[in-house]
């Protein structure tokens, strides 16, 4: 029931407060557990950008949204880079370095991180 969740975030945050969120990716959401193989829970409900937006408009004014995944780290991190060299030194690193590579680049995107303002009335 995601109106009764979004009316129980901004009933504890005062008008102005600020709630900060991350979710699933609906955009993600069949990719993801074709891949994975895992199995959703009854009460998973992946909204996409557009309908996760839309849904929290009615309580709060969305100051920024997000998406972020694990492969832009592995990517730009300097300690990834490190790591990376180590891999291409060791026996079967380039394997390992590519299939990494593969794993984490399925989940571009796959999170999502809303900041929002609590409005001071509903719309």
């Amino acid at each position: 029931d995601s109106k009764s969740f979004i009316d129980d975030l901004a009933s504890v945050l005062s008008p102005g407060g600020m709630l900060v969120m991350t979710t699933p990716n609906g955009r993600f959401r069949n990719e993801y557990f074709q891949e994975t193989g895992a199995q959703p829970q009854p009460v998973e409900n992946w909204l996409r950008s557009s309908d996760l937006c839309d849904q929290l408009s009615t309580r709060f004014a969305v100051k920024e949204y997000l998406t972020f995944d694990s492969s832009f780290w592995f990517t730009t991190h300097p300690t990834a880079d490190t790591i990376r060299r180590i891999l291409f030194r060791i026996r079967g690193g380039p394997t390992i370095h590519r299939m990494v590579e593969r794993t984490l680049g399925r989940s571009r995107g796959l999170y999502q991180l809303v900041i929002a303002e609590r409005i001071t009335s509903e719309r």
